[in-house]
């Protein structure tokens, strides 16, 4: 079953300070990011408050592989300027260990790209065989901006960005208060 995304797209027009009040909350706060998404919409749908909102089905990320060909220790990739080097045993942070094979030193990749705090929002990735397949967080066209790069050929990037991601189809759109 193949996993459907659906993208809220909302647009005001206020200045960023007044946004940042309204809709962002401290990270690690998630009942109170809740809280603040609620309160905006509600304001939208009662017109105290303008904006725009369109639903968007069927969006997609975008992605790029990283492939692993006799990678050794100090071997490193980027992603979006993060990097992560590879590290003969006793990986920590942004370093992953070299495994017994490709396929498992890609399997350590993916497993660092997925625990670092750095790429909180920003990518995702997974393994199979010697591939590590990175992933934009979140769906959408904006994905295709993550740069991917790897420092040596043993790692190799099939893209220098992120590639594939689109907005998908917009389904419905709806403009509250003053907005048209």
């Amino acid at each position: 079953m193949a996993t459907i995304y659906q993208v809220l797209v909302v647009a005001q027009d206020e200045v960023s300070a007044n946004v940042q009040r309204d809709l962002y909350a401290e990270t690690g706060y998630k009942e109170l990011a809740g809280v603040k998404i609620v309160d905006y919409f509600k304001k939208c749908v009662s017109g105290s408050r303008a904006g725009v909102i369109q639903t968007k089905i069927n969006a997609v990320r975008a992605s790029g592989t990283l492939t692993g060909t006799s990678v050794i220790a100090t071997d490193a990739i980027a992603i979006n300027g993060t990097t992560f080097t590879c590290v003969a045993s006793n990986a920590t942070g942004n370093q992953f260990n070299l495994g017994v094979s490709d396929t498992i030193t890609m399997t350590n990749l993916a497993a660092a790209i997925n625990a670092s705090s750095d790429m909180t929002g920003i990518a995702t990735a997974e393994s199979s065989s010697t591939v590590c397949t990175v992933y934009a967080a979140v769906p959408g066209a904006i994905g295709n901006a993550i740069t991917l790069t790897s420092a040596d050929a043993t790692i190799v990037a099939s893209v220098s960005k992120l590639a594939g991601g689109t907005n998908g189809d917009t389904s419905t759109t709806h403009y509250f208060g003053s907005a048209s």
